[in-house]
């Protein structure tokens, strides 16, 4: 039993809008499209990342395992003096190299700025020197203090100076960078390493660590002027900040980072009520969550076996981690470039698309996330340079989400890609589809049908399938028993003005035409063959490629066809693979010969 998919009538039903937006698609033919695609390697802005020194030592045989690559950056590298009217002056070539030196391996950089590193001597070759900016060490009012257990200076603040710069320095630094495709994530935050804490230090409120109204004050700014970028602050939070307890903090879309992932206190929960007092549960629902694995464990961490009972994949499940640091991964046995590259495509996002239809304007496609964490920058669904409206932002694991985009695909959609203006050139993100096609040997088409799919194919490039076509002759051009072939014109009806030209076509099954008068004027007929866009000096002719053949032919010569979409009312149900279903199913359901779409039920 032959079930025709494409056809003429189409009834759309707008159950449920997704995510508050309802998908007006106009009635219409529906064909569906086949698409096959596979993720192939980590996804932008997603995986483990090694700190770029040893991203680029290890390029050639580390560099498609990893997306990222970690550093920690010193404002005072960047800013040179500050103008009497307040305005900062900034030497940004520090930070920008950075960027050139990440993207060239075709990397995205994670940063975090920091003001104190204990025991570092980055700053002036001074132990522990903070990186606040020299022209604030300089104010008269301005003292820092120092920790001879923590082997640290800690940035004064009480400077109103330094307060008001730190304000200013993220807005300046977003206003440049924060639409830089280079610039995946930004870490934030005070005290050693800006993670919010200075242990074994004791905690000096508006002395040697931000007081909780700065502290406030500081996180509604970044929210206000980081313009999309994902930024994130330390779980230590919980303990150092104001934002347990406050519901405007908490609101906030802040991510969390933590430098103790797959430890063994981690893992038995040590840590477990600073993270769900931040909101860890639900956090990665609107921020990022990463971090860096613990350093004691650095080189265990990849054990398939796991350690402390647990392994990676599962905290990464548990957790819904973006990204993870494991700059030491590679010095351990497990360590190898398929291990990193498979862990990392655990990370993260995972797009899939489960169904792709086409009325030859617009395009549907039903667009699941099967990773374990959300895209947090917007991305889009394209057809060569139209992109859909929806955004791919936000989309949670398992849900699904209905995409309209305003043209119509090649007919193997090779052209229906994912773009998005936050990921470097040399990257892709990738998508799964298992579609097979319904226009295919098995699904008879009308002549318009056929026009349809060879209206998007290139000039002079032809289908990579065979279509059967069905229509009457209006024109035979030539017989020739010499060659075992013949051209003629078909439409579907004989004072149609669209019309699909046959070019060499055999005769029936195959077989060679030894007969000049075995098709006339006016037959029903269906062929068998590949279709193709001619353009003959820039006459563009619609037509099958010759070496097609005829499958059937009608003595009918009424020269009127109409396509045989049956009228049925028996509420006969099937599913895109012609298997009869019981009741309607959300998706594309065939219900008495018409095309329903359910969005959701």
């Amino acid at each position: 039993m032959r079930i025709k998919i494409a056809l003429t009538t189409t009834l759309l039903i707008l159950a449920l809008s997704i995510q508050s937006q309802t998908i007006d698609i106009d009635n219409g033919q529906w064909l569906n499209v086949g698409l096959e695609r596979q993720i192939t390697h980590p996804q932008p802005m997603t995986g483990l990342n090694l700190w770029p020194w040893k991203a680029k030592k290890l390029h050639s045989t580390y560099g498609q395992s990893i997306q990222l690559e970690f550093n920690y950056f010193l404002p005072n590298k960047i800013v040179k003096g500050c103008m009497e009217d307040g305005t900062i002056i900034y030497d940004w070539s520090y930070f920008d190299q950075a960027l050139i030196d990440v993207a060239g391996r075709g990397h995205q950089l994670v940063a975090r700025f920091r003001y104190e590193y204990p025991n570092s001597t980055d700053v002036d070759n001074i132990i522990g020197a903070t990186a606040v900016p020299d022209y604030i060490k300089q104010l008269p009012d301005y003292q820092e203090t120092y920790s001879e257990s923590a082997g640290t200076y800690y940035a004064d603040w009480s400077n109103k100076e330094l307060q008001r710069f730190t304000l200013q320095f993220y807005t300046d630094f977003a206003q440049r960078y924060a639409n830089d495709a280079r610039l995946a994530f930004l870490e934030i935050g005070f005290g050693h390493w800006s993670e919010y804490h200075i242990f074994p230090t004791t905690v000096e409120y508006g002395k040697n660590f931000p007081s909780l109204e700065y502290q406030k004050e500081f996180l509604l700014h970044i929210e206000e002027v980081a313009n999309g970028l994902p930024w994130l602050v330390s779980k230590n939070a919980a303990n150092n900040s104001p934002i347990v307890g406050d519901k405007e903090l908490m609101a906030l879309c802040f991510g969390m980072f933590e430098d103790s992932f797959m430890g063994e206190y981690f893992l038995n929960d040590g840590y477990k009520n600073s993270w769900d007092n931040m909101g860890g549960k639900t956090r990665w629902q609107i921020g990022v969550i990463g971090g860096e694995i613990y350093p004691q464990e650095s080189t265990s961490f990849l054990n398939p076996e796991g350690v402390y009972g647990k392994t990676l994949e599962e905290m990464i499940l548990e957790y819904n981690i973006t990204f993870m640091g494991c700059n030491n991964a590679p010095d351990s046995p497990y360590g190898t470039p398929e291990r990193l590259k498979q862990v990392s495509m655990s990370m993260g996002y995972r797009f899939a698309v489960k169904e792709c239809v086409t009325n030859g304007n617009k395009t549907l496609l039903l667009v699941c996330n099967e990773g374990i964490a959300p895209i947090y920058r917007d991305a889009y669904f394209s057809i060569g340079n139209v992109r859909s409206d929806i955004s791919l932002k936000g989309l949670l694991p398992n849900e699904e989400l209905w995409i309209e985009i305003d043209s119509k695909p090649r007919s193997d959609g090779k052209d229906i890609n994912i773009v998005c203006d936050y990921i470097l050139p040399q990257q892709e993100i990738e998508f799964e589809a298992n579609i097979k096609s319904t226009i295919n040997y098995d699904s008879l088409l009308c002549v318009t049908e056929a026009l349809c799919i060879i209206d998007k194919l290139d000039d002079n490039t032809s289908t990579e399938m065979e279509f059967e076509i069905k229509g009457f002759i209006t024109d035979i051009q030539e017989i020739s028993i010499q060659n075992g072939n013949t051209t003629f014109v078909i439409a579907e009806t004989g004072n149609s003005s669209e019309k699909l030209t046959i070019m060499s076509a055999k005769g029936l099954n195959g077989e060679p035409v030894t007969n000049e008068n075995f098709i006339k004027i006016g037959n029903e007929v269906i062929v068998k063959g590949r279709l193709q866009k001619h353009n003959n000096q820039g006459d563009i002719i619609p037509s099958m490629t010759p070496g097609g053949c005829l499958i059937s032919i009608s003595n009918s010569t009424s020269g009127i066809f109409t396509p045989t979409h049956k009228s049925r009312h028996s509420n006969t149900i099937y599913n895109l693979s012609g298997r009869q279903q019981s009741q309607i199913q959300k998706g594309i359901n065939i219900v008495d010969g018409h095309k329903v779409i359910i969005l959701s039920r």
